[in-house]
C-alpha cells in the first residue's frame, strides 16, 4: 500500500492538460477553440483540483478545475467556443516497480570430483532496488561468489537499493562435492523483493577421480611346490578418498612370476578393485598394487639309508652298497623331471677291521628340473666289515755248512701263494725258525718252521695285520760239516769251510749243463 506516488504526476480527464507532481490533479482546459488553455494551479494537500486559468479567446467561459476530493483528480475539461467548461474525470496512480537485469542464456561446466570447477561470471544490475538488495541462489552442486571468488556459498547478496550497476560481477562454479554419478544442473535464479525473478539453465559433467593403491604387501618364501600360487603380509590402501566418502579396497589375487627355485623371486597382484556407497565417483587405480619379492626355496629330499657290503681286504677304502640308491617316493613333484647320480662310499680307511664307518659322497640330482630340489645330505651307510686275505707262507729248502748262522728274521728263502697280493703289495721277509739255523747244529737235516707271530715286512704299504698268515710245512735246512763238499745230482755243489777246498768236474766228451747252478754258501778259503 502506498501513501502517496513517489514520482510522476496524474494523468488529466478527456480533454484536460496537465503538469503536476505535486499531491494535486492538473489545471483546466483553456476556453479557446483553437488553442489549449494554461497550465493548472498545485492543487492543496487534500488533493483539490487547482482551478483553470483562461487564456482569452472566443470562448465565453474558462474551464474550471475537476473535483480533487479523490487523490490525484484530473483537471478540467477543454470546451469548444461559447461552451461550457466540463469537469476533469479522477486521475490513476503510475508507480515504477524494481526490475532486475542478468543473462539468460545456459551454462555448462566440467570438473574433476573433488575439484571445483573454474569459475565463469556473470553481470547483474537492477533499479529501484529496495533495501534487501539482489540475492543469487545456485542450484545444488553449484556455488556462487560476490566478491570476486574469496569466498563461495550457495547464495551471494549484492547490497544497495535504488539503482545497482553493472560493476557486479558474480562468479559461478561446481562444487568439490558434485558428483559423477549425478553431475548437478539446475537452474541460477537472482531475486529480489519487488522484482520479478531471473534465472538461467546450467548443466555439467564431472570426471570420476582417480585413485591411487597405497600398498606393504610382501611375498611370504615358500618351499618349491610347481605352482605360482603366493601368500602376502601388509595390507592395500586408498590414496586420493575426498568428502568422508565411503570407498574400500576389494581384494584381489597375487602370484609368483615363475614357480622355479628363486632367492628374490619376484610377485605381481591382480584384480584389485574399489567399492562402497561413493565408489562410483572414482576411477579404479591405474596399477596393481606392488608386492615385495620373496625367496621360493628348494624342496629337500632325504634319501634312505643304505646298508655296505662286506669285503674282503683289497688294499682301498672303496666300499660297496647293498642295494644302489633310489629317490623316495612321492619326493618328485608330478610333472617334473629329476634323477638321482649315484657317488661313491669309502670306508674310514682301507684296513682290515669289523663295523668299520662308510661314508657316502657324489650322490647330486640331475635332469631339467634338478635344481627345484636338494638332498638334505648324502645318504648315510651301515657300516661293513674288511676281513683279511689268506696268505701262505712256504720257507725255501736250504742248505748251509755247520759253521754258519741264519737270522731268521732277516731271511728272505720263501714263497708266497697267492703269488698276488692286494693293489701292488708284496711281502719282502718274514720270521723263519729252525733249529738248524744256529753254528752250533751238527750236520743233518732241519725243518724250517714260520713263527706264530710272522713278523712279516712288504712293500706298497704292505701291512701283515691285513692278511691271515698261514706258514708252509716241509721246508727244510741241510746242516753240511765244515769239509770238501762234492758234487750234487742237481748239479748244485756245496763248499764249506776246509783244507785247499776246490770242485772236481770229472767230464769227458764235450760237456754240456743244464739247469741252475748256484753256490748258496762259499766259506773260507
Amino acid at each position: 500500500t502506498l501513501n502517496y506516488p513517489t514520482a510522476g504526476g496524474f494523468d488529466g480527464g478527456d480533454g484536460g492538460n496537465f503538469q503536476s507532481f505535486g499531491r494535486g490533479g492538473g489545471g483546466g482546459g483553456s476556453a479557446t477553440a483553437s488553442a489549449d488553455g494554461g497550465n493548472g494551479q498545485n492543487g492543496n494537500a487534500n488533493g483539490n483540483g487547482g482551478s483553470g486559468q483562461g487564456t482569452g479567446g472566443q470562448g465565453s467561459n474558462s474551464g474550471n478545475g475537476g473535483n480533487g476530493n479523490a487523490p490525484g483528480g484530473g483537471g478540467g475539461g477543454r470546451v469548444w467556443s461559447g461552451g461550457t467548461s466540463g469537469s476533469g474525470a479522477n486521475g490513476r496512480i503510475i508507480i515504477s516497480w524494481p526490475v532486475i537485469t542478468a543473462p539468460t542464456a545456459a551454462m555448462s561446466f566440467s570438473t574433476t570430483y573433488g575439484t571445483a570447477s573454474a569459475a565463469q561470471t556473470f553481470t547483474v544490475t537492477g533499479v529501484n532496488i529496495l533495501t534487501g538488495g539482489i540475492t543469487v541462489t545456485a542450484p545444488t552442486g553449484f556455488e556462487v561468489s560476490s566478491n570476486g571468488g574469496t569466498t563461495y556459498g550457495a547464495t551471494a547478496t549484492i547490497t544497495g537499493t535504488g539503482t545497482i550497476s553493472g560493476t557486479n560481477n558474480i562468479s559461478l562454479r561446481l562444487t568439490t562435492t558434485a558428483a559423477p554419478i549425478a553431475p548437478p544442473s539446475g537452474n541460477v535464479t537472482i531475486s529480489s523483493d519487488g522484482a520479478a525473478d531471473v534465472s538461467f539453465a546450467v548443466s555439467s559433467t564431472v570426471a570420476k577421480k582417480q585413485l591411487t593403491f597405497v600398498s606393504t604387501l610382501a611375498g611370504v618364501g615358500k618351499v618349491y611346490d610347481r605352482t605360482t600360487a603366493a601368500t602376502t603380509t601388509g595390507t592395500v590402501t586408498l590414496d586420493g578418498v575426498i568428502n568422508s566418502d565411503v570407498v574400500s579396497v576389494t581384494a584381489g589375487t597375487v602370484a609368483f612370476n615363475s614357480a622355479i627355485v628363486n632367492s628374490s623371486a619376484s610377485l605381481t597382484a591382480s584384480g584389485y578393485g574399489i567399492t562402497g556407497a561413493q565408489s562410483a565417483n572414482y576411477d579404479v587405480p591405474t596399477s596393481q598394487p606392488t608386492v615385495a619379492s620373496a625367496a621360493i626355496t628348494a624342496k629337500q629330499i632325504t634319501l634312505a639309508g643304505l646298508t655296505g657290503n662286506n669285503k674282503a681286504y683289497d688294499a682301498s677304502d672303496a666300499a660297496t652298497v647293498a642295494t644302489a640308491a633310489t629317490l623316495p617316493s612321492g619326493a618328485i613333484i608330478s610333472g617334473d623331471n629329476v634323477t638321482l647320480t649315484p657317488g661313491t662310499q669309502v670306508f674310514d680307511n682301507k684296513n682290515v677291521g669289523t663295523g668299520k664307518a662308510i661314508t657316502a659322497s657324489g650322490y647330486v640330482l640331475a635332469g631339467p628340473d634338478a635344481a627345484n630340489y636338494a638332498l638334505t645330505a648324502q645318504p648315510i651307510v651301515s657300516a661293513a666289515n674288511v676281513t683279511p686275505i689268506a696268505v701262505t707262507i712256504t720257507p725255501n729248502t736250504i742248505s748251509k755248512c755247520q759253521s754258519v748262522t741264519i737270522v731268521g728274521t732277516a731271511n728272505t728263502q720263501f714263497t708266497y701263494s697267492p703269488a698276488t697280493l692286494a693293489g701292488t703289495e708284496t711281502i719282502t721277509s718274514v720270521n723263519l725258525t729252525s733249529a738248524g739255523f744256529n753254528n752250533t747244529a751238527t750236520p743233518g737235516t732241519y725243518a724250517i718252521a714260520v713263527s706264530g707271530t710272522p713278523n712279516a715286512q712288504g712293500t706298497n704299504g704292505f701291512l701283515a695285520s691285513n692278511y691271515t698268515i698261514t706258514p708252509g710245512t716241509g721246508a727244510t735246512v741241510t746242516v753240511l760239516n765244515n769239509v770238501q763238499g762234492s758234487i750234487i745230482s742237481a748239479g748244485n755243489v756245496t763248499l764249506c769251510k776246509g783244507q785247499n777246498p776246490s770242485i772236481v768236474l770229472n767230464l769227458t766228451g764235450t760237456p754240456t749243463f743244464s739247469g741252475t747252478f748256484e753256490i748258496f754258501q762259499v766259506v773260507g778259503n
